[in-house]
């Protein structure tokens, strides 16, 4: 735990002294952030990441001895996204390190989250927190796909928010080439334009009513519906998956309408609380689907933003400093908790142990 203890010590006391003792703080405090997470992640042992030993460490090892041919072959019968293992046999050109290989792949997913929250967050130490306490940085310890479709969903961001419908759409192609997931992003350009009202919260709650006792009805639905291939893979995982995620970020997308109340429907604002509505609407499924909660993930993310900002909303400054302090503690007690608790991050072991 030792590592994570001080990497939070470093997010939260940098943030301070940064901000105190240089121009352009914001900047500085989101490279310097950024590269910790890179980082702890580049040097991680491969023994940390659920799915490194069993899938990502297996595969670059055949891929590397493999043509490119050979590989578009491989990934076929895989049943899985071909430009992903492209980039593995390029990387193997370069290097057949696995050290190198997770380091690199590892790069667009800290880079676009971290420039993300320099653009658009109001308060970037509660991002860095929101980031690392609900499981978006302790995925990408294994979710190596996942991760990377999720870099290119966040780079989209600036073309959703000026409703460039055009680069938009080729970020989520480009997102769906490492993750055909992704391509359910596409709903976000145009719902994300909604008027924010008491429909959403109606809707949210009405979709956890049904997901929790209509499950085996919607589960059973499904699995007729995806009785072979890939998604079926991850239809029995529905059952182990809890809600605490959901309940989360429901009570945050209410806290946040509460904290823009007349605000709520200017336009980055609509955006913002619309990609929360989506990521409660996807979480709230994952009784029925567990892969519903990776999906999630893909719009929760912009909660980095979206929650400090809705703090900064507020017209009392007292009120600020309770919301920040109050919530930092909290989200530093909820990382702590999970990562605990979780035996593919803990104890943190280096390529160097």
């Amino acid at each position: 735990m030792i590592p994570y203890i001080l990497l939070i010590f470093l997010i939260v006391v940098s943030y301070f002294l940064i901000n105190k003792r240089f121009n352009n703080a914001k900047k500085k405090y989101c490279i310097f952030v950024g590269v910790l997470l890179f980082l702890l992640l580049a040097f991680r042992n491969t023994s940390l990441g659920i799915d490194l030993k069993r899938l990502y460490i297996p595969y670059f090892n055949i891929i590397k001895n493999l043509s490119f041919g050979e590989t578009i072959r491989f990934s076929q019968s895989h049943q899985t996204e071909v430009v992903f293992y492209l980039l593995n046999k390029t990387i193997s050109l370069f290097t057949d390190n696995i050290h190198f290989y997770l380091a690199i792949v590892a790069i667009p997913y800290i880079f676009t989250v971290s420039r993300f929250i320099y653009k658009y967050s109001k308060n970037p130490l509660l991002s860095f927190l929101i980031f690392l306490s609900l499981n978006y940085y302790c995925f990408s310890f294994s979710a190596l796909r996942h991760t990377l479709a999720a870099s290119f969903l966040i780079f989209s961001y600036d073309y959703l928010k000026e409703k460039k419908w055009l680069p938009f759409l080729f970020c989520v192609i480009l997102a769906s080439l490492f993750h055909r997931t992704a391509f359910i992003f596409l709903l976000a350009y145009p719902l994300a334009y909604l008027k924010i009202n008491w429909k959403q919260i109606v809707l949210s709650l009405l979709l956890i009513f049904c997901s929790t006792l209509l499950r085996d009805f919607l589960f059973q639905l499904l699995f007729f519906i995806f009785d072979s291939g890939h998604f079926a893979n991850y239809l029995n995982i529905g059952e182990s998956m809890s809600l605490v995620f959901f309940t989360i970020n429901f009570l945050l997308y209410l806290f946040m309408i509460y904290l823009f109340k007349n605000n709520k429907n200017k336009m980055e604002n609509r955006v913002l609380l619309n990609l929360q509505f989506l990521c409660i609407c996807f979480a709230s499924l994952t009784p029925v689907l567990g892969e519903m909660i990776r999906i999630s993930f893909f719009f929760g993310v912009f909660l980095c933003a979206s929650l400090p900002n809705a703090i900064e909303n507020s017209k009392y400054a007292q009120n600020k400093k309770v919301y920040y302090s109050v919530l930092s503690i909290s989200f530093i007690l909820y990382f702590f908790n999970f990562t605990l608790y979780n035996s593919s991050l803990v104890p943190y072991v280096s390529i160097f142990d």
